[in-house]
């Protein structure tokens, strides 16, 4: 399986699981949640690439702004570039936590169906403990102290109608996986208003770039070509947007991952949930899809 695969399990495997102790899941069930682990992967993934794009498009454009003006200096140049590095670590390691998690998900699928369960509880085990090395990367760049969040995470009581080594690794690791998402609903927080600010210096950069000079030099554009050329960047411009909305939507969607953990282990996720799940997670999809981070 690919690791794409992997992590398109990540939410359909979270309430496959919690179906399997009541049988309540019918192939129609399982078609959706999936749909749902595939639309939250794949938008998250998405989102992550869309927001480092846009932001090196927006320290790009600010550099030939600062260009016009004085030539920048190699010194100048590196400073600028070093925070788009920093962005870039984090968004990679956010691609990387996804994807352990997405793998992890499925072992406790493996978990909850396998009469075997031990190849799985190694795995498990192996899944673990690098979630637990990249979350200590992720960790120092939140904006609100983990180790405040680690001690109202008390250790939930997990349901007893999770059983056998499924019930034994959740137990043992479930403070590790809270950890994690919690970081990652943090970081995509920030994330979203790195994408914004960007967006904004983006378009106005552009604007100022692209659009205003041809409308303002001595000659008017009476070309048919370079009018149509003209008026094609300025609606890709223009259109570049992001509603407030969504932004919103999107970033309770990562919050509301962890709950949705939380509901498993105390058997309280439904198919309800995740379907309302999928909404929210859609609004992840529509901001990364609308944006064309190239120029």
């Amino acid at each position: 399986m690919s690791s794409d695969a992997h992590r398109h399990l990540f939410v359909s495997t979270l309430a496959a699981i919690a179906l399997l102790g009541c049988g309540a899941a019918s192939n129609e069930d399982y078609a959706r949640l999936a749909q749902a682990g595939n639309a939250y992967t794949t938008a998250m993934d998405k989102m992550l690439v869309t927001t480092g794009k846009m932001r090196v498009n927006a320290t790009s454009e600010k550099l030939l702004e600062s260009d016009a003006l004085a030539n920048v200096s190699t010194d100048q140049y590196a400073s600028n570039s070093s925070t788009d590095e920093e962005l870039l670590v984090i968004t990679d390691e956010l691609r990387q936590q996804n994807k352990l998690l997405g793998r992890y998900f499925n072992v406790l699928l493996e978990l909850a169906t396998s009469d075997a369960p031990e190849r799985a509880s190694e795995a498990a085990s192996t899944i673990g403990t690098s979630i637990e090395g990249i979350t200590a990367k992720l960790e120092p760049k939140v904006s609100r102290p983990v180790s405040g969040l680690l001690v109202s995470l008390t250790k939930l009581a997990v349901s007893e109608k999770i059983r056998g080594a499924l019930r034994e690794e959740l137990d043992q690791r479930q403070l590790t996986v809270r950890k994690a998402l919690y970081i990652e609903a943090d970081l995509f927080q920030q994330l979203a208003r790195d994408l914004q600010a960007s967006l904004n210096d983006v378009k106005r950069a552009q604007t100022k770039r692209l659009i205003i000079p041809p409308l303002v030099a001595e000659e008017p554009i009476t070309n048919t070509g370079q009018a149509d050329a003209w008026i094609g960047t300025r609606r890709a411009i223009v259109t570049k947007r992001i509603s407030a909305q969504d932004l919103e939507e999107a970033s309770t969607a990562t919050q509301e991952m962890r709950l949705a953990f939380e509901d498993l282990l105390t058997d309280k996720l439904t198919i309800a949930r995740v379907k309302n799940l999928l909404v929210q997670i859609d609004s992840i999809s529509k901001i990364a899809d609308s944006l064309n981070p190239d120029p």
